[in-house]
């Protein structure tokens, strides 16, 4: 897909709105902001994608081996790693819907690509690259499930050969889809270079990176460099020492961390046994932390081998060595190789030196990221529980009493990656029903519509939680509380005051007997997206008029749809329904209260669909209700298969368009009784403004 795309409308005899060009929100050239902490995640597929169902190992179970495509997956995201300065692990995905409200990067609940499947039209696939207003959806790949996928052997010279046709249509290299989808997610655009991996239309099996692909990847990125040897370690007699501090007693794990950062790349350390201890484990970690297979070997001072270990799967890859009759050795070597010829003998490690009991150390065993693929009794459906992800950490912060006043309330600092002030991050943990929490943070020195706070349990019991937001001075800001189905909060505040302090304020809901335990939370202040985004529908409606527009995307395409509205009065607002044209359902309705914005991500198969607007209020009132609707594609294709040549090339076409419906000429595919959504304030709470609200809680 071209980053810059022309808009065309047809006419219909209806009124229309022509379109300018301009560039997508779906930015490409934006690096991840910590992209040696990256890691891929397998959704269950329960998890939703807008409307419709994560089907990926439904579909793709059928294609081959589970672990096998998985590989390919976690193949193709690390072919691109090792050729710039990169780092990708695997961790397990709770199975939260994508899109989910959640940290921009290292969210502890599932990786930065998320890789899942639903059906669309017009493509093979779609990416999202790294872009601050995509939140979550940023970084995951989804494979269309009606493509007639198969697997190359990738570890074979011959030619790849292409299975027939078949009802889903011409068979598609799925290694190739997947190399092209993770050069989109780490910020690639797509081109029109012949041969290229990023070639924006699949021509057949490409499963290797060009010298275009490799450079602008290094561009991106910069070339790979080992980031934790200053000097290098490849020699055993330039073995890093890894020393007993002052006053060590063996009571803790001695940790130091590495990286493979070439094929032929290999690390020495080196240790001097505690005295008085007889035993020591060496551990590898590489699990969560690269898809590295490495090899350790445990030398004696004179580089003869005592004992060694190998990874031989990237889903096991930690590795743990047990030394005894240590008063025979009074220094030790250790070595750390690649057990791999491909592209999984790169990555990073930790190395932990542990004198402990054996009762006392914790397992190597990596943490499940989905159902055993071989176990015929599996359930299709996996998930990865709160528990599982939690078994090693417990509470990420067992604090009780440390900021617990508006005084001793954390600072925080802005996200990396984002505008001073404009994006807080956080995760953290009530030890008891009784702890709570308080963050302080600065609003941009520049005004912003809208404040959004997102404040999300990740814990196995949901228990219920207060959000209250102050200002410095321990007065409550009027907000917009909206409480989710899945025991979450979020608060919104209309122009918040640029430069304004602010105290977050967390804490267990009175009468709560479960400690909630682990949350995240985000603060996001927005930032104008007008001249990025189209306006596609702006009008006014008063009593029980209905308005309309026509809106049509050729394929399958994740749209970002930001509607705002104004009144006189705070008790009205406008709800807007998308509808298939063609099967009258309701695909998404959302609402938007006087005076706040409301973003809402849906995805779009191709086809056309009715925009309704119209007003809604909690009371009584004559209120007329401005409002307007602005869209923009984030989402990034692979296309279809070549073009037929005798056609016009795909560029003179539209990716999507609208048209304006005059009221009184409704097209007949309108039903005269739309089934009417939920209420939008059925689960919202207008909290007003109450001074000293601080001192209030406190009595």
């Amino acid at each position: 897909m071209n980053s810059l795309k022309t808009h065309r409308l047809r006419t219909t005899g209806l009124s229309v709105e022509s379109l300018e060009d301009r560039r997508l929100m779906a930015n490409f050239g934006t690096p991840w902001p910590d992209a040696r902490s990256l890691s891929v995640s397998f959704p269950t597929d329960q998890a939703a994608v807008g409307a419709y169902r994560n089907g990926a190992r439904e579909v793709l179970d059928q294609v081959t081996d589970r672990l096998q495509w998985q590989e390919a997956a976690l193949r193709a995201f690390q072919t691109w790693a090792v050729q710039a300065n990169i780092n990708i692990g695997l961790v397990p995905d709770r199975g939260d819907d994508f899109g989910a409200v959640g940290l921009s990067t290292n969210d502890p609940r599932f990786g930065e690509f998320r890789i899942g499947a639903f059906p669309q039209v017009g493509t093979l696939a779609n990416a999202l690259p790294y872009q601050q207003i995509a939140g979550t959806w940023s970084g995951d790949v989804l494979l269309n499930t009606h493509t007639n996928f198969f697997l190359a052997d990738l570890s074979s010279t011959s030619p790849i050969q292409v299975p027939s046709p078949n009802e889903k249509g011409p068979a598609v290299e799925m290694f190739s889809v997947l190399l092209h989808e993770a050069g989109n997610a780490l910020g690639l655009a797509d081109n029109t270079i012949a041969g290229a991996v990023m070639n924006g239309t699949y021509s057949g099996p490409n499963t290797r990176l060009k010298a275009t692909d490799i450079t602008a990847i290094r561009t991106l990125y910069g070339t790979r460099r080992d980031i934790y040897e200053t000097i290098s370690n490849n020699t055993r007699g330039r073995a890093t020492p890894i020393l007993n501090p002052a006053g060590f007693n063996g009571s803790a794990p001695l940790s130091v961390n590495g990286s493979l950062n070439t094929m032929s790349d290999v690390d020495f350390y080196r240790i001097i046994p505690l005295a008085g201890k007889e035993k020591v484990s060496v551990r590898l970690w590489a699990s969560g932390i690269s898809l590295l297979k490495a090899k350790v070997e445990v030398l004696d001072r004179f580089g003869n081998k005592l004992a060694d270990v190998k990874a031989d799967s990237i889903f096991d890859n930690n590795l743990q060595l047990d030394i005894g009759s240590l008063q025979d050795h009074p220094s030790l070597l250790i070595r750390v190789a690649r057990n791999t010829s491909d592209v999984f003998g790169i990555g990073d490690y930790r190395i932990d030196i542990d004198y402990r009991d054996p009762s006392l150390q914790p397992s190597i065993k990596s943490p499940a990221h989905d159902a055993d693929a071989q176990d015929e009794d599996d359930p299709v459906v996996d998930y990865v529980s709160v528990d599982a992800l939690f078994d090693q950490v417990g509470l990420v912060d067992s604090e009780v009493g440390r900021n617990d006043t508006l005084a001793t309330a954390t600072p925080l600092t802005t996200t990396t990656g984002f505008l001073e002030g404009s994006r807080y991050e956080l995760t953290s943990a009530l030890a008891s029903t009784t702890d709570r929490d308080l963050w302080s943070f600065r609003a941009p020195s520049v005004a912003s519509p809208t404040l959004t706070i997102s404040v999300d349990p990740v814990t196995s019991r949901i228990a219920p939680l207060d959000v209250i937001l102050l200002n410095g001075d321990g007065d409550r800001i009027g907000s917009k509380l909206i409480k989710k189905a899945d025991g979450g909060l979020s608060l919104v505040v209309a122009n918040p005051v640029a430069g304004e302090r602010y105290v977050l304020f967390v804490r267990a809901a009175n009468g709560s007997t479960v400690a909630p335990g682990n949350y995240v939370a985000t603060v996001n202040f927005a930032t104008d997206t007008a001249s990025q985004m189209q306006t596609v529908y702006s009008a006014n409606v008063t009593g029980v008029a209905q308005n309309f527009s026509k809106f049509t995307t050729y394929k399958t395409q994740l749209f970002r749809f930001d509607l705002t509205s104004q009144s006189v009065s705070n008790d009205a607002g406008v709800q807007l329904s998308i509808q298939d044209a063609r099967t009258g359902a309701i695909v998404a309705s959302f609402a938007s209260a006087n005076g706040l914005a409301r973003t809402e991500y849906v995805w779009l198969g191709a086809g056309e669909y009715i925009l309704r607007a119209i007003r809604r209020v909690r009371v009584a009132n004559t209120s007329t209700v401005s409002f307007t609707l602005r869209a923009d594609v984030i989402s990034d294709d692979q296309g279809p298969l070549p073009l037929d040549p005798t056609k016009p090339p795909e560029a003179l076409y539209p990716d999507w368009d609208w048209e304006t419906l005059v009221p009184s000429v409704l097209p007949p595919i309108i039903p005269l009784v739309l089934p009417l959504p939920e209420d939008p304030w059925s689960i919202d709470v207008l909290l007003s403004p109450f001074d000293n609200y601080y001192a209030t809680l406190l009595a």
